[in-house]
């Protein structure tokens, strides 16, 4: 629905007879501006966070030492801990990025019409 409302126009004569439609549509609009960025940028940074952290703790083994009883029962059930958790992140940073995508056309960067990027035929 946030979609829908940052795409409303804000010159249009019609919110002449409706001034409270157009503050809420000028404000709507101001919010999808600032928001989207910040959660792409906040969501990008935080799931590459996550990656390094599952690729370090599945290499390193993620158990105590070697006889002093912290060690895990099955490093196999942390391996596929680690795998699913990661490849969430990878898949959330994979749907980030389209939003971005979109985010820019709503702000006039258009990336469909640039040639070279949705040129393949």
């Amino acid at each position: 629905m946030l979609l829908f409302l940052a795409d409303l126009p804000l010159n249009d004569s019609a919110y002449t007879t409706a001034p409270r439609a157009y503050h809420y549509a000028l404000f709507v609009r101001s919010v999808y501006d600032c928001y989207v960025p910040i959660l792409i940028v906040g969501g990008l940074l935080c799931n590459i966070v996550s990656i390094v952290v599952l690729a370090n703790n599945s290499v390193g083994g993620g158990g105590g030492e070697e006889g002093d009883g912290t060690s895990s029962p099955s490093l196999y059930a942390e391996d596929s801990y680690d795998t699913y958790l990661s490849s969430r992140a990878v898949a959330d940073s994979v749907f980030l990025l389209c939003l971005l995508v979109v985010w820019l056309e709503t702000v006039d960067i258009l990336m469909y019409s640039t040639a070279g990027w949705c040129q393949v035929r």
